[in-house]
């Protein structure tokens, strides 16, 4: 008689505890694909950064790249990316993520944009990507 498996185990904790992101994104502005270089750096600090900082979902890592998506749009991270990119999403609560941010000791830099009706908050990425996070006004 074959063994049946119940997926999750029933009565059991889940192996790891999901965080919230510090700084939960709302939409990746790009059009499908952004390509950005990950440099040296080690896949793990990448990972904390975009999983557990941005709350991107990790899609895999291939061939010297690291690929994240969010709402049928991805990033990939890639060694032999030339240079620093950049890449905006757009964050709701901006006040808020960016408390959340300074509480974590990332540092950034703030912007006011078009007359006030937008702010943006950069920061880096552990590789030197510059990354933009946007807070759009109602008109």
């Amino acid at each position: 008689m074959p063994i049946e498996w119940e997926y999750p185990p029933a009565g059991l904790p889940p192996l790891k505890i999901p965080t919230p992101p510090v700084a939960p994104v709302e939409a990746l502005l790009a059009v499908a694909e952004v390509r950005l270089s990950a440099g040296d750096i080690p896949p793990k600090l990448l990972r904390q950064f975009y999983e557990g900082l941005l709350g991107l979902q990790f899609v895999d890592a291939d061939g010297g790249a690291l690929r994240f998506s969010h709402q049928r749009r991805t990033i990939v991270l890639a060694r032999d990316a030339h240079g620093p990119g950049q890449v905006a999403f757009l964050v709701k609560d901006f006040s808020d993520v960016l408390l959340r941010l300074r509480d974590q000791g990332v540092a950034l830099d703030l912007l006011h944009a078009d007359a006030g009706m937008s702010r943006i908050a950069i920061l880096r990425d552990p590789a030197g990507n510059w990354v933009q996070l946007v807070e759009t006004r109602a008109f």
